[in-house]
């Protein structure tokens, strides 16, 4: 099938690059090689500031960040990348003034991502936004909660169309 193998070279190339950021990034970007005591305390954080809550839900609100850290959970590269990304973010958050980007109020935390939208795609505080906010909206999208909150009722299955063998009517 044509569609896995695109999302498997897909996933090969983004464990490619995170291996490669892992070994080459924190010393060409300035990046800490070390661990903090939490190193992705900066994700839930970073996903509601992609997806923040109002009337619709949060990120958080509907498990975006545990769907990420589960994804983290079993594939090592996707684990460093989060952290690189998350101590990015950390560093460019105390750059700004912040004790840390969970630390840092809505209006510093959106400026922090609009700068990693800013860079060039081959600069990792770029790829970082990317393929996250790929990630969360993957997730985020499929929950019933923000279903009801666009309006949208759902997928017909598994209820089905039950008319199926009737001619279609006019609305």
């Amino acid at each position: 099938m044509p569609g896995d193998r695109r999302h498997f070279l897909g996933l090969s190339l983004l464990a490619a690059l995170a291996a490669r950021m892992a070994s080459a990034a924190p010393t060409a970007a300035g990046l800490s090689s070390s661990r903090s005591a939490e190193p992705l305390a900066a994700l839930r954080p970073y996903l509601d500031t992609l997806l923040p809550g109002g009337e619709a839900p949060a990120a958080s609100a509907v498990g975006v960040d545990s769907f990420l850290l589960a994804k983290a959970g079993a594939n090592a590269s996707y684990r460093r990348f989060l952290d690189l990304g998350c101590r990015w973010l950390d560093r460019r958050a105390a750059g700004l003034g912040a004790e840390s980007f969970a630390g840092a109020d809505a209006a510093l935390r959106e400026r922090v991502v609009g700068g990693a939208v800013g860079m060039d795609r081959d600069q990792f505080p770029r790829q970082f936004f990317e393929r996250t906010r790929f990630d969360a909206f993957e997730h985020y999208y499929a929950q019933q909660a923000v279903w009801s909150w666009l309006g949208y009722p759902g997928p017909p299955q598994p209820a089905g169309f039950m008319d199926h063998s009737s001619a279609p009517r006019r609305p």
